[in-house]
């Protein structure tokens, strides 16, 4: 489960909120995409079966509650789920040197794989109008330096929310490549109600601590996260090794201004091992339980006074898989054959804080995925898991869980100007 949302049954990178309980569980769905002149679109829906999940024990419920300030609350679905859903759908204008898209869409920010601690796909899509542009503007006189610049900038509505309810969210990442080595780049995001334009504003040129636990009054400037990343190519080694880091930072102008108040995720990743060319290797840490937050009982990171729902879609965490006064370690190896045909092997392990979870509660698990084309526009894969948790306030009983599933993926050739998976 995801260590930062008790609603929460899974917690990884590339889930787009869907539901998973003990048993069987299956996702079929399709994708089709298509262009004309500057018109352009996406789709893609899907049929999920989801098994129960067990509810809390009342203790656990009001446990809580207590913590995040709101109703006794449980698990993110107890009853068998059979739905029918939206993931990314949307349309895109390209104008000039921007593309206006509208729909509902997923944002991956961050240089990481096991998940960004600003904006990641683990939570369901949001609908929103982007504005981005697709190739990199060039800077003109002494500002050329910080070529190629990339924009994105969004405003969505939220799902699933309560504490308020349906409040908006609205954020921007600004990014540069110096360099051939060097990418780096701040990104904000702010959660506010009411939605209008002075609320809107009020939030996007405040920094500091919100004096106000109202959402909407005359002092609230909303639920704001900053962000910055970077990702470097060793010198002489720019084929081989590859350093970056991912730092969020709640309220503050920026994690580097605050790194010992923010959420970090550094990593490093080998493109290929010497002497084996084919496997690359790749390793990250998270933590959002530096002293400075230590002692915060899970209100900091990812938590705010007035929108207790935090930064959640649905349910489903927004930001990184560590949560809130965590830490962590994910490892991963794999082996390419060709493009299309691998082996991968990961490991997992966090911890969080007792100062959060009454007793703490930790997890580790290990994982081996395949992928391989049986034939061209048709592949193959597989998956097998072995989880061991404890999380003592939740269940007495820790224990271990295997999940192994199989994905078939297949791409019709159609004509010219639309593909369909």
């Amino acid at each position: 489960r995801c260590l930062s949302d008790w609603s929460s049954d899974v917690c990884s990178s590339d889930l787009f909120g869907r539901l998973y309980g003990p048993g069987s569980n299956v996702v079929s769905g399709a994708s089709a995409w298509g262009s004309k002149g500057s018109v352009a679109f996406y789709l893609r829906g899907e049929y999920q079966h989801a098994a129960a999940l067990a509810p809390y024990a009342q203790q656990v419920q009001q446990m809580i509650g207590s913590i995040d300030v709101t109703p006794p609350q449980d698990p993110i679905h107890t009853t068998v789920v059979d739905r029918f859903r939206l993931l990314d759908a949307y349309v895109a204008w390209n104008f000039k040197t921007l593309q206006i898209s509208a729909g509902r869409q997923s944002l991956w920010w961050g240089p990481g794989a096991g998940g960004p601690t600003n904006m990641s796909d683990n939570a369901e899509p949001l609908d929103m109008v982007r504005v981005t542009n697709p190739s990199p503007w060039r800077q003109p006189g002494f500002l050329h330096w910080l070529v190629p610049l990339r924009l994105d900038t969004f405003l969505g509505l939220m799902a699933g929310h309560h504490y308020p309810a349906l409040p908006a969210i609205d954020g921007q990442k600004i990014s540069f490549k110096p360099t051939q080595n060097l990418e780096f780049g701040f990104s904000r995001t702010i959660v506010f109600r009411p939605i209008t334009t002075r609320m809107f504003l009020r939030g996007f040129s405040s920094f500091g601590d919100n004096k106000s636990t109202t959402p909407g009054s005359a002092t609230d400037v909303g639920d704001r996260r900053s962000g910055f990343d970077f990702s470097y190519r060793i010198p002489g080694l720019r084929n081989w090794l590859v350093l970056y880091n991912d730092g969020m930072a709640d309220d503050e102008t920026s994690p580097l201004a605050y790194p010992q108040m923010s959420l970090m995720n550094p990593g490093i990743y080998l493109p290929q091992i010497p002497g084996v060319p084919k496997l690359d290797f790749r390793a990250e840490m998270a933590w959002s339980d530096p002293p400075a937050l230590s002692n915060r009982a899970g209100k900091y990171v990812y938590y705010n006074g007035a929108y207790h729902d935090a930064y959640t879609n649905d349910g489903h965490l927004l930001g990184s898989w560590v949560g809130r006064e965590g830490h962590g370690l994910q490892l991963w190896v794999t082996y390419w054959f060709t493009p299309r045909n691998s082996v991968q092997a990961g490991y997992r392990k966090a911890h969080v804080d007792r100062d959060f979870i009454p007793s703490g509660g930790g997890i580790w698990d290990f994982f081996i995925r395949t992928t391989f084309q049986l034939r061209p526009g048709m592949e193959i894969g597989t998956f097998l898991q072995y989880e061991q948790w404890s999380f003592p306030i939740l269940s007495p009983l820790s224990g271990p869980n295997t999940v192994a599933s199989i994905e078939f993926t297949y791409r019709p050739e159609l004509r010219k100007g639309l593909n369909v998976r």
